[in-house]
C-alpha cells in the first residue's frame, strides 16, 4: 500500500539541528518505522520541493530539499481536476494552498492512504 506523506510529517521526520526536534519527531520516527516494517511505501509528492523552497533559512532549506530526495517521488501525479475550482477556487501557482490541492487530487486518483498528515 502506499501512503503519502507531506510537509507537516517531514519537517517533524527529518529536522535540521538539534534544536529543530520537535514534540511530533518521536512519534512521527516510530510511525514511520511501523509503515515500513509492515510493507507499506512512503511516498512524497513531487510539489513538496515548491514548499521547500519557500524556506529563507537557507541552510535548512538545502539541508531538507537533500533529505527530501531519500523518500520516493510519486510517480505520475495527476493535475488538479478543473470541476474543484468551483468548489475550492484556483489557488495561486506555487502557492501553500496550490501544493496542498495537488496532494489532495493525488490522494484522490491514486490508491493512497491519506494518513500522514499532522493538519
Amino acid at each position: 500500500m502506499k501512503i503519502l506523506i507531506d510537509t507537516n510529517v517531514l519537517i517533524p521526520l527529518e529536522p535540521t539541528s538539534p534544536t529543530q526536534i520537535e514534540a511530533l519527531t518521536k512519534p512521527a520516527t516510530t510511525l514511520v518505522r511501523t509503515l515500513e516494517e509492515a510493507g507499506y511505501q512512503l511516498f512524497v509528492h513531487p510539489f513538496m520541493q515548491v514548499e521547500i523552497e519557500r524556506d529563507r533559512d537557507e541552510e535548512r532549506r538545502q539541508l531538507r530539499e537533500l533529505l527530501l530526495k531519500k523518500y520516493l517521488p510519486l510517480p505520475a501525479p495527476p493535475p488538479i481536476p478543473e470541476a474543484w475550482a468551483e468548489i475550492l477556487g484556483s489557488p495561486e501557482a506555487h502557492s501553500r494552498d496550490w501544493v496542498e490541492q495537488h496532494l489532495l487530487s493525488a490522494v484522490r486518483s491514486s490508491n493512497l492512504e491519506p494518513r500522514c498528515s499532522s493538519t
